[in-house]
């Protein structure tokens, strides 16, 4: 898969599938990410990307976990969408999308959006789900467009979003 996209600035973007050599240059945005942008991504946990997860997280079979990188067309990695099929209801899948410090509010996340929903439709998967911390306005209104059904709980957030 390789999709060339435009952001709202008029950057060209390439949409592609993760590939395990990916895992580098991963670990380096996680690390470049802000301790704010972090802990709205990681609902405030994770905070070290080890080996062994950028591996798990790079190398992975694009049936049931899938990832996605938009990066410039020079592959400098600008973010990241990710869906894992629930092993029980095959139609649903946890999703999740983090974008590079830097790069946020130019339309990377919408573009990482559109391409996960439409691999997951080809894929089967129905439905997209996740949570986010209240105060995560960026993602509230990317799934505000995306017409996501949204519960609020404790300060966070748990969506749906069919594809």
């Amino acid at each position: 898969m390789r999709e060339l996209h435009r952001l709202r600035d008029g950057a060209r973007v390439v949409v592609r599938h993760i590939r395990p050599s990916d895992a580098a240059q991963l670990v380096d945005g996680f690390r470049r990410l802000s301790p704010e942008s972090r802990r709205l991504r990681f609902l405030g946990g994770r905070v070290r990307l080890t080996p062994e997860l950028a591996e798990y997280l790079t190398n992975v079979d694009q049936l049931d976990h899938v990832a996605l990188v938009a990066t410039t067309e020079d592959d400098r990695g600008l973010g990241v969408a990710r869906f894992i099929r629930d092993r029980v209801d095959r139609t649903v899948a946890e999703a999740a999308i983090t974008v590079a410090e830097g790069e946020q509010g130019r339309g990377v996340g919408t573009v990482l959006l559109l391409a996960m929903r439409r691999a997951a439709r080809e894929r089967g998967v129905r439905t997209l789900r996740g949570e986010i911390l209240w105060e995560n306005t960026a993602m509230r209104r990317l799934l505000a467009r995306a017409r996501a059904r949204v519960r609020s709980s404790d300060g966070r957030l748990s969506f749906e979003v069919d594809v």
